[in-house]
């Protein structure tokens, strides 16, 4: 879920709640907040804090409510942990710590620190970042820690998603986290989606992934190909970019209040913006 600001670039609960009503309403079964999309990066602990209240408050168990509590140093992503834990959060996302190219033993290091603080269930995050943990260190975190229970799978490797199955037995279940690898995932036996595309089109993503698992592959396939493989090649090809595209949309639709960003992330050019609306409208979302 994307973080709405206003034009002072402070968080605007009111947008908040509207996209939270918005995506329930839309069919998601589950709600991640201040992950990537979320723009954690900008945010400093003290938001991120409030703003994990608020959201599970606001959400008040309609479904399940899940927070990134990524971090560089350990030491901050276990207190953020901590603090979703007694929040009374569904999960967190935990992805690898980022500046520093760690080797496997530190990202073994500080996913582990991490889980020993709390007991909330985990989703580690294999390719958060660019940062891709391989299923040997997968295999020793969960023998360490039966907190973890899932894996967002970003690598667009639906191999991986088939060897974590095959691996794991059903004890570490795979979530796809790229937009592009829905219905090769779904093949695989994915578990469910963590996609930043349902922000726009929750009831789209929703359903790829219902009638897959329902047995009814032509129309999961059709919905995948007709409604959001389009959204993916104008919003999450530009990779700087797509949180850019998901707010202006939810601001076109007059769900947020603002599409603003925060720095280091740039307004989107008239180019693209003019695109993005075209192809907003071929989908009938605006």
């Amino acid at each position: 879920m994307v973080t709405p600001f206003d034009n002072e670039l402070n968080i605007d609960y009111e947008s908040t709640k509207k996209l939270i009503d918005f995506l329930i309403n839309g069919g998601v079964q589950g709600i991640l907040s201040s992950g990537s999309t979320g723009e954690f990066f900008s945010m400093d602990n003290g938001e991120r804090k409030q703003f994990m209240s608020f959201v599970v408050r606001y959400v008040n168990n309609r479904v399940p409510a899940g927070f990134c509590c990524g971090h560089s140093g350990t030491k901050i992503a276990s207190e953020l942990a901590g603090h979703a834990e007694r929040i009374g959060a569904s999960y967190i996302l935990l992805p690898p710590p980022y500046y520093f190219n760690h080797d496997s033993d530190g990202i073994f290091n500080h996913i582990s620190k991490v889980a020993s603080s709390v007991e909330i269930p985990i989703m580690v995050y294999d390719g958060g970042g660019g940062i891709e943990i391989s299923v040997d260190t997968l295999k020793k975190l969960k023998d360490k820690h039966d907190n973890i229970k899932y894996v967002k799978v970003s690598v667009r490797s639906p191999q991986k998603v088939k060897k974590i199955i095959e691996t794991f037995s059903g004890s570490l279940i795979p979530f796809c986290g790229d937009e592009s690898m829905c219905l090769l995932e779904l093949s695989e036996g994915v578990g469910g989606f963590t996609l930043g595309a349902g922000n726009i089109q929750p009831n789209v993503t929703s359903k790829i992934f219902e009638l897959y698992k329902q047995g009814d592959l032509m129309e999961s396939r059709k919905l995948f190909y007709e409604k959001l493989m389009p959204q993916v090649g104008i919003c999450n090809i530009a990779w700087k970019e797509y949180i850019q595209c998901f707010k202006t949309v939810l601001y076109w639709k007059g769900i947020i209040n603002s599409p603003i960003v925060r720095s280091p992330l740039l307004p989107l050019d008239n180019v693209r913006e003019g695109e993005l609306k075209k192809v907003m409208q071929h989908l009938e979302v605006i």
